[in-house]
């Protein structure tokens, strides 16, 4: 390792100080690794660290008890609204289907065609 003009330490790909084109180091290995998109990270963090009285994985579905709940409390706490109606869109954007539950804030369940299984 060598030191430029200014005095920081380069390496030999361009590094200064352990951060390349700007990024600190661990950001460059987080950022090249492929991840699922946030919403469905948030969705699964959701799932597991809340009540299922609330929201519930069960046999590859999405079981929504309390929407109103989930609108008032737990979509603001993961997600940077707290409309049930968008939270719905985001689902139906990554491919999961409402198959049972009709009206506005009433408990619904989305599947998805290629999930099948009980894991989340």
């Amino acid at each position: 390792m060598q030191e430029n003009q200014a005095g920081a330490r380069v390496g030999s790909e361009g590094a200064v100080n352990g951060q390349t084109r700007g990024r600190p180091a661990d950001m460059q290995t987080r950022s090249n690794r492929s991840h699922a998109p946030k919403f469905l990270e948030k969705l699964h963090q959701m799932i597991q660290n809340e009540d299922n009285s609330a929201i519930e994985w069960s046999e590859g579905r999405i079981i929504m008890r309390d929407p109103k709940f989930l609108q008032e409390q737990l979509i603001p706490k993961y997600y940077r609204h707290s409309r049930f109606e968008s939270f719905q869109r985001q689902l139906n954007n990554f491919g999961f289907q409402k198959i049972e539950g009709k009206g506005k804030l009433q408990p619904c369940v989305y599947a998805h065609e290629y999930i099948k299984d009980e894991s989340v």
